[in-house]
Order: C-alpha cells, then structure tokens, then sequence
C-alpha cells in the first residue's frame, strides 16, 4: 500500500510516529487526505534533506542544546515580544 510506505517516511524518526502514522492512514483512507497531498509533501522533504549535507560527526552538537536556561531566556524574549492587535 503506497499510503502506508509514504506514512512511514513523512514520520521517520518521531517518538509519537505510530500513532501518526495510523490517524494519517486513516484520513487518507477516509479521503480526508489525498494521497497526491502526501506525495507532494513527501517530495518537498526529500528535496530539502538532498539538498542540505549531513554536518560532519566533529562538528555536531554532542549534548541537548535546549537546556532549562536557554528554555527561560527563549521564554523570556517570546512573552515580552508578544504584540496585542
């Protein structure tokens, strides 16, 4: 089932994936989603993850970049740039 494989790539590698993978397939089952919507989106993945090149093992980041300090700044700065329209 094409669906099925194309499910499986859009959620490579999410922790919530299986339960993703079974609500996509469903609304593409149920017509919700198209699988033409699917491929595309598949393509723009793909077009993007060719274009980008792998960042080399020395130069990856060896430890979680989000820590709780830098989480209280991004807090920070994001509740004092909230703009009321």
């Amino acid at each position: 089932m094409a669906a099925c494989a194309i499910a499986t790539i859009v959620l490579a590698g999410s922790t919530t994936g299986q339960v993703r993978k079974s609500a996509l397939l469903d609304s593409i089952n149920a017509g919700i989603v198209s699988e033409e919507i699917i491929d595309r989106r598949v393509r723009e993945i793909l077009r993007v993850r060719m274009t980008i090149k792998p960042v080399p093992d020395d130069e990856a980041n060896k430890q979680m970049t989000s820590q709780p300090a830098q989480q209280i700044v991004a807090y920070e700065v994001a509740s004092r740039s909230i703009v009321l329209l």
